[in-house]
């Protein structure tokens, strides 16, 4: 199945060697390019963004990974021009303008997801809530238990409630 989103199509390709990886990606014929190479592992991987109808690669990000590319996050952050990508411990926001890095963390616990909403980006651990805008700023970060339930309603409210039974919550659109 292709999917296309907002007229473009994502693939990657998976390679066991590195050399193989940059030689396929040097030989990519993408507007915007950008290897991570403070990234390690036995996986290496390209990720491209084509335009659905004529093939033209808007995008091409390279990597490597200890994970395999099923247990990767990637967001495309259409609204904002920007590529969310979790990659082992480190979450990148790349723009897909530029194919510049706009700003890098670690996550210190498991990632459950990301969510895009309007100019702010959730992203949420199993004990960590970070929300940021589009220049990778930090609005709001709170630590908290491991999270057991949560929910998020349509005007932005994350409701959670902890494995210790605390119940808390972040309104994704106020700045702390």
């Amino acid at each position: 199945m292709k999917l296309n989103y907002n007229n473009k199509i994502i693939k990657y390709a998976f390679f066991r060697e590195l050399s193989e990886a940059k030689t396929f990606f040097i030989n990519q014929k993408s507007r915007n390019k950008i290897f991570l190479d403070d990234t390690f592992g036995e996986n290496h991987i390209v990720v491209n963004s084509f335009n659905s109808l004529t093939g033209e690669i808007y995008l091409s990000i390279g990597f490597c990974s200890e994970r395999s590319i099923n247990e990767l996050n990637l967001l495309l952050w259409e609204e904002e021009n920007k590529w969310i990508i979790e990659i082992d411990d480190c979450i990148y926001m790349i723009s897909s303008l530029s194919a510049e890095i706009v700003t890098k963390f670690e996550v210190s616990t498991p990632l459950v997801g990301f969510y895009a909403a309007k100019n702010r980006l959730l992203v949420l651990e199993e004990a960590n809530i970070k929300v940021l805008n589009s220049e990778g700023d930090v609005l709001q970060e709170k630590a908290i238990d491991l999270i057991d339930n949560y929910s998020l309603t349509d005007d932005g409210i994350l409701n959670i409630t902890t494995i210790e039974g605390e119940e808390s919550q972040i309104n994704l659109f106020k700045n702390n």
